[in-house]
């Protein structure tokens, strides 16, 4: 039988959320600082990572097949 926790912080799913929702707090006060949202910041990042790969990106090539 499960052992009934009597408070939600003794929970480690509990501990792992709130350590994810102050990482995002962190991050969206520092991209807010260039006006940026997390989304935008996830494109911009991997703009520059294929741009960095030197090979010709098209959207074809990973999704055009599928439509």
């Amino acid at each position: 039988m499960i052992d009934r926790l009597d408070n939600p912080k003794d929970f480690p799913g509990y501990l792992i959320w709130q350590a994810g929702k102050d990482w995002h707090r962190q991050l969206d006060s520092l991209l807010s600082s260039f006006d940026l949202t997390y989304i935008q910041f996830l494109v911009l990042i991997n703009l520059d990572y294929l741009l960095k790969q030197k090979k010709y990106v098209s959207q074809k090539r990973y999704c055009g097949d599928y439509g």
